[in-house]
């Protein structure tokens, strides 16, 4: 099901040899948005939180079959 607002996709089911998939996300802060910093981390798959990042995208390929769910969290310090 896809959340038409946000884009949110929730359940998404991808063929097996759909393996490769980018995250996309933002965090906002108006007073100064360069010093947002994230971590990211996909439930079913990354034993640790990833590195911390001025990056908004996530990318995985080759994923093997299963269930994830993406986390990310921002910070300003």
């Amino acid at each position: 099901a896809e959340d038409s607002w946000h884009k949110i996709y929730q359940d998404l089911v991808l063929p097996y040899n759909q393996n490769n998939i980018t995250f996309k996300y933002i965090g906002i802060y108006h007073r100064n948005p360069k010093v947002v910093v994230y971590q990211y981390k996909l439930e079913g798959f990354d034993r640790d939180w990833s590195l911390t990042t001025h990056n908004t995208e996530a990318i995985y390929t080759n994923l093997p079959e299963g269930k994830y769910t993406l986390l990310v969290r921002a910070s300003t310090n």
